[in-house]
C-alpha cells in the first residue's frame, strides 16, 4: 500500500496532540465524548496551521474507525484522500484494521463499512 500524496506537509498525530482539537470543524475525526478511543490521526498543515485532520477511534481490540475533516477553503484539493489512505496505513502497519463508515443526517444515505487489507 502506498499513501497518496498530498501537497501540504502532513503529520501523524498522537492521542496527546488532540487535546486542543476538540472543535467543530474536527467533529468528524474526533468526539469529544469518546476522546478516550481517538488514538491516532494524520494532519494536513499549511504554513504552521492545521487544514485537514483524518483520525481514528480504537472502537474495538481489531479495529479502528477513521474519520476525516477538511477546512472547507481547502476543500476538492485530495486532503481528505491523502490523509484518509496514510492513516489507514499507519493503522495496518498497527496490526489493526482501518474502516470508515457513512451515515447522513436524516436517514437518507448509508454506506456500509468499507473494510481496507493488505
Amino acid at each position: 500500500l502506498v499513501a497518496l500524496p498530498c501537497k501540504y506537509q502532513t503529520k501523524v498525530l498522537f492521542a496527546e496532540d488532540f487535546k486542543d482539537l476538540y472543535k467543530a470543524e474536527w467533529s468528524n475525526a474526533l468526539c469529544e465524548d469518546r476522546k478516550e478511543l481517538d488514538v491516532l490521526g494524520v494532519g494536513a498543515y499549511e504554513k504552521g496551521r492545521l487544514i485537514g485532520l483524518a483520525a481514528c477511534s480504537a472502537d474495538c481490540d481489531t479495529m479502528w474507525q477513521i474519520g476525516v475533516d477538511v477546512l472547507s477553503e481547502y476543500r476538492k484539493q485530495g486532503i481528505a484522500s491523502a490523509l484518509t489512505s496514510r492513516l489507514a496505513i499507519e493503522i495496518i502497519n498497527r496490526g489493526k484494521v482501518p474502516f470508515y463508515c457513512k451515515r447522513s443526517i436524516g436517514g437518507t444515505l448509508v454506506d456500509l463499512p468499507i473494510f481496507l487489507d493488505n
